[in-house]
């Protein structure tokens, strides 16, 4: 299981499951949205991980037209 930790101002550590944090069940759909193809990786990469790794399915939906891309066409 995956566990959070986060320090609350006041020192004390909080540990939680990221499925107990979001009030799912294993199985549950779970939907990234990014702007670019990149940010999913990148950005919300450990969470991805850490999601799929709690048995949630993982969904990412990239909203881009790919027109301002780093890749040349081929």
């Amino acid at each position: 299981m995956t566990r959070i930790h986060v320090r609350s101002s006041a020192g004390c550590r909080i540990v939680a499951s990221l499925r107990k944090v979001l009030g799912l069940e294993r199985g549950a759909n779970i939907l990234f949205l990014c702007p670019h193809d990149d940010d999913a990786a990148i950005g919300a990469g450990m969470l991805v991980a850490a999601a799929a790794q709690e048995g949630l399915v993982v969904h990412i939906g990239i909203a881009s037209d790919g027109s301002m891309g780093y890749c040349d066409e081929a």
